[in-house]
C-alpha cells in the first residue's frame, strides 16, 4: 500500500488486479509477480495462481487462500496467522520463517 500527502492510502496495482488489505482477487492469476512486503491481510484468494509468486515479508494473515495454487511461491517470513489453507497446493513453496500464529489442523491443509 502507497501514501500520499497527508497520510492518505492507496491501494497498488499489480496486472489489473487491485492489491490491498481485504482485496478481492478469487482466480486471480499472479504467477511470478512481485508481492513482497504486500499487505493482504483478509483477502480473497480463492483458487487463485500464486505459483512462483514473491510474497516474502507479505501479511496474508486472515487470508483465504483456499484451493490456491501456491506451487515454488516464496513465503519467507510471511505472517499466515489464521489464514484458510484448505486444499491449497504448497510443493516446493519456501515457508522458512512463515509465521503461523499457532497450530493450523493438519486436516485443514490437507483437506482431510
Amino acid at each position: 500500500m502507497k501514501q500520499l500527502e497527508g497520510g492518505k492510502k492507496i491501494m497498488e496495482i499489480t496486472k489489473t488486479y487491485k492489491i490491498g488489505p481485504k482485496a478481492t482477487l478469487s482466480g486471480a492469476d499472479l504467477r511470478e509477480d512481485n508481492l513482497s512486503r504486500s499487505d493482504l491481510s483478509l483477502a480473497n484468494l480463492y483458487e487463485a495462481d500464486l505459483r512462483g509468486a514473491n510474497l516474502e515479508w507479505a501479511r496474508l494473515s486472515g487470508t483465504i487462500l483456499t484451493k490456491a495454487d501456491l506451487r515454488g511461491a516464496n513465503f519467507r517470513f510471511v505472517n499466515l496467522s489464521g489464514a484458510d489453507l484448505s486444499e491449497t497446493n504448497l510443493e516446493c513453496a519456501n515457508l522458512r520463517g512463515v509465521y503461523l500464529g499457532g497450530p493450523i489442523p493438519i486436516r485443514q491443509i490437507f483437506g482431510l
